[in-house]
């Protein structure tokens, strides 16, 4: 009788959930043991971060639990934190336990990547997480009842000045659900519309940068336009503390930075000894296969 194959996948993000069900369903065909490994016990819908950092959402509806997600499939699912790595003997270990595999799937995902900037680790916002997300709705929400109490008309200028760095994907999400939230949040506390400052900031030419030049501008005139979103392009951010940072245009003074300008690899992967490339990324074959024998990475 052919052995049972384990199958350890390390990450439940996006990735490792689809490998994990995409493998559940070749199990009929192929004798495998398939687990899945997480530090959480829930899956985070990170698409739709944006919803629960501008208010439109409660946090519950960003995550899905793993036993939701596997409850029809044979698939393992375990809560804990690998910190340690025997490729060799083809071993995981945790601070209380080990783990043994046939074949290891790498997804442990990705962070926000501050690019070296003094200041961005202490003083900026980042949205990459469940915790970001509400993190940054409480803040905002901060913000606002600290103004409507503030004397000092440039510390209040201050509290409701938003910036969002980067005009990609998430930071054009963020930025619009923003835009529409501070409607709402100027009736409630007693401000108008123009005393909040929205800005989007980016080193690119064009917002959505990857996107047509007729979509890029239909954004671009609607953040401007609808939303009264001032859009700074061609601009970098540099020295960032707790009451602002610089731009191409001199400082700007803010207790808002959300910084949204890329990811690279998770710290851990410095621990692999396995080749990266940029990003740390893990580089792989056209299988997504790494240099170890039955490790692949995606």
């Amino acid at each position: 009788m052919e052995m049972t194959k384990r199958v350890l996948i390390l990450g439940g993000g996006y990735a490792g959930v689809e490998a994990a069900l995409t493998l559940s369903k070749k199990k009929k065909k192929e004798n495998i043991e398939i687990t899945l490994i997480d530090r959480n016990n829930y899956h985070t819908l990170l698409t739709e971060l944006h919803e629960v950092a501008g208010n439109r959402i409660s946090e519950d509806g960003i995550i899905v639990s793993f036993d939701r997600i596997f409850k029809y499939t044979d698939v393992n699912y375990i809560k804990d934190e690998i910190t340690e790595y025997d490729f060799q003997n083809k071993v995981l270990k945790s601070e209380k336990n080990s783990y043994n595999y046939d074949y290891l799937v790498l997804a442990m995902g990705s962070k926000p990547n501050y690019y070296g900037i003094e200041g961005l680790d202490d003083h900026a916002f980042t949205l990459w997480s469940y915790n970001d997300a509400i993190k940054i709705r409480d803040h905002i929400i901060d913000c606002f009842d600290n103004a409507r109490q503030e004397t000092n008309p440039d510390e209040r200028r201050k509290l409701l000045t938003f910036v969002v760095a980067g005009a990609g994907f998430t930071g054009v999400e963020m930025i619009g659900e923003l835009g529409i939230w501070v409607k709402k949040l100027c009736k409630e506390y007693g401000f108008q519309r123009d005393d909040v400052r929205l800005m989007v900031v980016d080193l690119l030419p064009r917002v959505l940068n990857v996107l047509s030049e007729k979509n890029s501008k239909k954004t671009h005139d609607y953040l401007e336009k609808k939303l009264k979103v001032e859009v700074l392009l061609n601009s970098n951010i540099s020295d960032v503390d707790e009451n602002g940072f610089m731009a191409s245009t001199g400082y700007i003074p803010c207790k808002t930075l959300i910084w949204a300008c890329g990811v690279c690899a998770v710290d851990d992967v410095s621990k692999l000894g396995v080749e990266t490339i940029q990003g740390r990324r893990i580089a792989v074959d056209e299988y997504c296969r790494t240099a170890h024998e039955g490790v692949y990475a995606v």
